[in-house]
């Protein structure tokens, strides 16, 4: 089974718990699977349920983002299926996270500090995933004054400073205006 489908398991907590609670519901489920050991009450946790906790992260935080100017364009959707190359048999289950993830733009803060803290020794795959938000964001032809909150309180959660995250920004501006020597 792919990373993608591991998740499932976590819908049942998003529906119980929001966001937080689909965390929990796919550490929880993970700990059932053949593939990884038991879940241990240590703070170590296992490569599969890191995987399986960015997987559902990246659901949410890109339906918040999508969401975060007020409506999800279908630039946005594709944006993300783009970036993510979900399968497509996996899709439905995708779909109905990332739905129920873009009723609102509110609950994104706890999800992405806690990617911060899991991936907090791998900044490269923290700037990618930030990077993917931008994309995201700028899909539907402009990036909103309420996207780039979205997208700097995101980059103070994975701890990037305002240099680094207006290095990233300005490196996903897509025009003549933007200072090139801020992306250096």
């Amino acid at each position: 089974m792919s990373i993608w489908g591991k998740i499932i398991g976590g819908t049942a907590g998003f529906a119980l718990g929001g966001p937080l609670g689909a965390i929990l519901g796919v550490m929880v489920g993970g700990s059932f699977d053949r593939s990884s050991k038991r879940f241990s009450t240590s703070n170590h946790i296992p490569h599969q349920q890191k995987q399986n906790i960015f997987a559902l992260s990246i659901i949410i935080l890109s339906a918040k983002i999508a969401k975060a100017d007020g409506q999800v364009t279908e630039d946005e959707i594709f944006a993300f299926k783009e970036k993510f190359r979900i399968p497509e048999n996996e899709m439905d289950q995708v779909g109905k996270i990332f739905n129920e993830a873009k009723k609102n733009k509110e609950g994104y803060a706890q999800i992405a500090k806690q990617v911060g803290i899991l991936f907090a020794d791998n900044k490269v795959l923290l700037e990618e995933l930030l990077n993917n938000l931008f994309y995201i964001a700028a899909s539907d032809g402009n990036i909103s004054v309420s996207e780039v909150d979205l997208l700097r309180s995101v980059a103070k959660s994975f701890k990037f400073n305002e240099k680094d995250f207006q290095r990233i920004f300005q490196a996903n501006i897509k025009n003549n205006e933007s200072d090139p020597y801020k992306i250096l």
